[in-house]
């Protein structure tokens, strides 16, 4: 859009748009976090520290890694 001098209306707009498109708009692998923690955090498991939960979940994606690794491979 222009105004009626011929310059441009909004002559920030395209860099704010251009901005917000960089943004990430993924929160996938936060709710997958999540998700996963809710699954190790049941009642008898509560007590359980954050860095514990955290250990868990590295193990559990790293044995799913090398699970499909070496399926692969066979």
């Amino acid at each position: 859009m222009k105004c009626m001098t011929g310059e441009p209306k909004y002559p920030q707009a395209s860099k704010v748009v251009k901005a917000a498109l960089a943004l990430s708009h993924g929160n996938a692998e936060v709710e997958r976090v999540f998700s996963a923690s809710r699954r190790y955090l049941t009642e008898d498991r509560a007590s359980l520290s954050e860095k514990t939960v955290n250990a868990v979940i590295t193990v559990k994606d790293t044995m799913k890694l090398y699970d499909n690794k070496q399926k692969r491979y066979l």
